[in-house]
């Protein structure tokens, strides 16, 4: 006569309890605890006890997604996650750098503690840009965890978020600023700087500009794509990033005589007609007009802090330089060029003393 079929540790049973008077699953956790799952008293229908063996088999799949290490949770968000392709390299560095080959990338997700947490961020022999981005990146991967019910309660809640180092970011002054557009107005591009310095728009929002995003007669464009560095159009870094920003009659005037030279889709199209390649435009375009104009040379992207800047300077509130830049919060502008609004403040020091005097 053949045995009993042996059930699987972990594998749990159903079963009618007569004293009971109902059908139970029963399974051992990992931790040597039974878990009971009861269906209705004097229930005996199939319908009953398919009840509970749902519940059961709802059990046996969490357990085994909280087995799983977290390094296994990163690599899944990273490759199935709904996140721009920078951001989706980014991480994957993170990750084979940073996490994987660590004591934590092997800790099951649902044991791993605050505390562990803290110890590993310390642990980080990196710059400060580095730890937030490794520490973004397991918080959503334990918000993740969380919304598919794997755990209660993310271990990142609480967690202080690593302090943010501002970078001191080189700008032009504005004496600088109207030497280089001096020296850029005989270029083909100097739409392109004229965008750039009075919008804070960067270059990847300028690249991604197309002729049905410019009202001319509106005096304003709209901000709604990115070109990557490979030439792709795709969507802005993020939502926040997506804005209609005025335009000063310069700036219009400039992009009116440059879209009558040609008829391309584009604002700004190569020599081939496709979105403009940035190393081509940097070495033929951008860098001798920086040396004709005798400025210091710094990336195309300062140029977008350098717009900012310049609105510190001719006193633009922090609120209107935070919707313009397509900051997320007038917070995140404070934090990066707060000290560049000083102007502002003293401007409340001369209108008291006008109103004591």
């Amino acid at each position: 006569m053949a045995g009993k079929k042996r059930r699987i540790k972990g594998e749990g049973s159903v079963y009618w309890s007569p004293s009971r008077r109902r059908w139970i699953a029963s399974i051992v956790t990992e931790s040597g605890k039974r878990q009971s799952f009861l269906g209705p008293v004097d229930d005996e229908s199939p319908d009953a006890k398919r009840g509970v063996e749902d519940r059961l088999g709802a059990h046996r799949s969490t357990n085994t997604v909280h087995r799983e290490a977290i390094g296994a949770w990163c690599a899944r968000y990273i490759a199935t996650a709904e996140i721009a392709p920078k951001t989706r390299s980014w991480y994957e560095g993170l990750l084979s750098r940073y996490i994987e080959g660590t004591r934590l990338a092997s800790k099951p997700i649902a044991e791993i503690t605050k505390r562990d947490l803290r110890t590993y961020l310390d642990g980080l022999e990196v710059g400060a840009p580095t730890v937030r981005g490794v520490y973004a990146l397991l918080h959503r991967v334990f918000a993740v965890a969380v919304e598919k019910d794997a755990l209660a309660v993310s271990p990142m809640v609480g967690l202080r978020k690593p302090a943010h180092k501002a970078a001191k970011r080189p700008v032009w002054t504005p004496e600088q600023v109207r030497a280089f557009l001096d020296a850029a107005k005989s270029s083909d591009y100097y739409a392109w700087f004229a965008i750039a310095l009075t919008t804070t728009m960067g270059p990847a929002e300028i690249g991604g500009l197309y002729r049905d995003d410019v009202s001319l007669d509106g005096g304003y464009l709209v901000v709604q794509r990115n070109l990557s560095t490979e030439g792709v159009i795709g969507p802005t870094k993020n939502e926040h990033r997506i804005r209609r920003i005025s335009l000063p009659k310069m700036t219009v005037d400039a992009l009116r005589a440059h879209l009558g030279g040609h008829d391309s889709p584009f604002v700004f199209p190569s020599r081939q007609g496709g979105p403009l390649k940035y190393y081509n435009f940097r070495r033929r375009v951008y860098h001798p007009i920086v040396k004709k104009a005798k400025v210091p040379l710094i990336r195309l992207y300062d140029l977008r802090h350098t717009a900012n800047a310049l609105m510190g300077h001719l006193g633009v509130s922090l609120l209107v330089a935070s919707r313009r830049m397509g900051h997320a919060s007038i917070e995140q502008t404070a934090n990066t060029y707060g000290h560049l609004y000083e102007s502002g403040d003293q401007e409340v020091a001369t209108v008291l003393d006008a109103f004591f005097a």
